[in-house]
């Protein structure tokens, strides 16, 4: 029998011929000799003459059995580690990784090292590093004041090296919002999106506490200052991302950049308007699920192995918590029904069950809608209106009943409209024009068109003025391509990129890039400033929820410049993984 990789190792016996007339030979085959290792007394590999078959046999003299293997020997391996009696150890060494296995051999000192990193970036309390069971693993492990003091060195190395890389971005756009932790101390968090050429990346800025009780527009302005002085990018920021607190709008209004409103606020800003047109079904709802959150109803799903979906309460800061809620009552209605004919309590209303399954595909649109949204990845800013289109369509197909919702969302949507024209709809029309399967004529009217066209007309001076030609055709699509040959001036971006349009999702990001070098460069330029935009504030949220697992109770005095070194360890792993080997 031909030997594997795996049986390099083994060696012919012919001395051990004998064995043969105790072993079985079930296939009667002619066996000229046994593979056998100095470690291995307990698995035998017979050598035959005829051609094998597929799948091989070998003999284990513990087992007493004849068993198969392939080509990897896979088998024998397998068999080596769950039912010989051979130590694993042994195993592992006979196996040819010997010397691997004293290469992945640690020191002491790295134990430290992985256990300290262990700690940090998993945000757990500081005391574990003097904990008597650890200690048993490594003697080189610092205490929990050295411990700390590594905390916020490793938190200002990776300040450095984030501000070595921006320096490299040509767009960075940031996102703030404000925060507090159980012991009820503000926090301002601050997160980045920065765009190259050829390169997108995001990081946590800063996690920086406020003293000051009455969080003012000045003091969101000397905290954001205090978080970016650092980095030296003020330049380059092309947009902030905030809700619209009042103190959000001033503080932002003394920079030189522009502030933007998050649009998953606005989205559940047009929710609480529509739950709040009909609070007497949404109580109802609220009611239902009260009930469907006590013991004694998880009891009888468990009893009769019914599934029971989660049916989250609703908190009307959580941007899509009634969305969740319909849809867990939706999905649990029949064990709803059993629950309470069991236990004779009074049946839910039809009509609330008509209305769950009317508003139910409605709210699940916008659930989805949101979680696209606030993936913050780059081109989202390009889908926004096409998701207002979405859910105002869906809002607009709902009977009757729920007319006066249908009007609540219908101003929402004429405010903001109004509140923002000034550059968050340009913004947004732009955005749109150059994600190239999108079709701009479903979501705007010309009106619109000629604004975003604009926009993106005046950017393109700004970026090499000396390749714009002036139109002097009367039509409104003023884009203008730019072309390294001189007979292709005349033709403008906006013929051109009606030409490259696509009618399916691309990676806006490669799309884009793979235009920097082509007749499309100064678009291109363009399009990743626009397109690298965030709309909305998820990204500083996401950092907030790891902060929460981080400073538990048990955290509630920790001091608040730790905190925010510890955070920024959290918030940029990958960094922090560089620093911490």
């Amino acid at each position: 029998m031909q030997k594997s990789s795996f049986a390099n190792n083994w060696s012919r016996n012919y001395q051990e011929l004998s064995h043969t007339g105790h072993f079985p030979n079930p296939h009667n085959y002619k066996i000229e000799g046994w593979a056998i290792n100095s470690q291995y007394k307990d698995i035998w590999i017979p050598y035959i003459n005829e051609n094998t078959p597929d799948k091989r046999n070998f003999y284990c003299s513990v087992c007493d059995k004849w068993l198969i293997y392939g080509d990897t020997m896979s088998n024998i391996r397998r068999h080596l580690k769950t039912h010989s009696s051979i130590d694993q150890n042994i195993y592992a060494e006979s196996s040819g990784n010997s010397q691997e296995n004293k290469d992945k051999q640690v020191s002491e000192s790295q134990i430290s090292q992985y256990l300290t990193k262990f700690i940090l970036m998993n945000g757990l309390p500081f005391r574990l590093i003097e904990d008597e069971n650890l200690k048993l693993i490594s003697s080189n492990l610092k205490n929990r004041k050295a411990l700390s003091q590594y905390c916020q060195t490793v938190s200002s190395k990776i300040i450095d090296l984030i501000t070595k890389e921006l320096n490299h971005f040509k767009f960075i756009c940031i996102s703030i919002d404000e925060w507090k932790d159980k012991a009820l101390r503000s926090y301002l968090g601050v997160t980045a999106q920065a765009v190259s050429n050829n390169r997108l990346s995001f990081y946590t800025l800063g996690m920086k506490p406020i003293i000051i009780e009455s969080i003012t527009g000045e003091v969101i302005y000397q905290t954001l200052k205090e978080v970016l002085d650092p980095y030296k990018i003020e330049e380059k920021i092309i947009g902030c991302v905030t809700d619209s607190g009042s103190n959000m709008i001033l503080g932002i209004s003394k920079f030189p950049f522009q502030r933007l409103p998050c649009i998953c606020h606005l989205f559940n800003n047009l929710l609480r308007a529509f739950i709040v047109s009909h609070k007497k079904c949404f109580q109802d709802l609220e009611n239902l699920q009260n009930e469907c959150s006590t013991s004694k109803f998880r009891a009888y799903c468990v009893s009769k192995n019914a599934p029971c979906k989660s049916i989250p309460s609703y908190c009307q800061v959580r941007w899509y918590s009634m969305c969740r809620l319909i849809d867990g009552l939706y999905r649990n209605k029949h064990t709803i029904i059993e629950f309470r004919t069991k236990y004779g309590i009074e049946a839910v209303s039809p009509l609330l069950w008509e209305d769950i399954d009317i508003l139910n595909p409605v709210f699940k649109k916008a659930k989805e809608i949101i979680q696209i949204l606030e993936s913050d990845s780059f081109g989202t800013i390009s889908y926004v209106l096409r998701a207002f289109s979405i859910f105002k369509n869906s809002i607009a197909l709902l009977p009757e009943k729920f007319e006066d919702g249908k009007i609540a969302v219908e101003k929402k949507f004429q405010r903001f409209s109004v509140k923002y024209d000034h550059l968050w709809n340009p913004l947004l029309f732009s955005a749109c024009r150059l994600n190239p399967a999108m079709n701009v004529h479903l979501i705007m009217d010309s009106d619109d068109i000629i604004k975003g066209d604009e926009l993106i007309l005046s950017l393109m001076k700004n970026e090499s003025p000396s390749i714009i030609v002036d139109s002097s055709s009367k039509t409104h699509n003023s884009l203008l391509c730019y072309s390294d040959s001189p007979q292709d001036s005349n033709e403008t971006a906006f013929e051109y990129y009606k030409t490259i349009q696509l009618n399916e999702i691309v990676d806006l990001y490669e799309f884009w890039r793979n235009k920097l070098d082509g007749r499309l460069k100064v678009l291109a330029n363009v399009a990743i400033r626009i397109l690298s935009i965030m709309c909305t504030s998820a990204s500083v949220e996401r950092e907030f929820s790891a902060s929460r697992r981080a400073l538990g109770f048990q955290r509630l005095k920790m001091d608040p410049e730790k905190v925010e070194s510890l955070i920024m360890i959290i918030g940029n792993s990958e960094i922090a993984e560089k620093i911490i080997k």
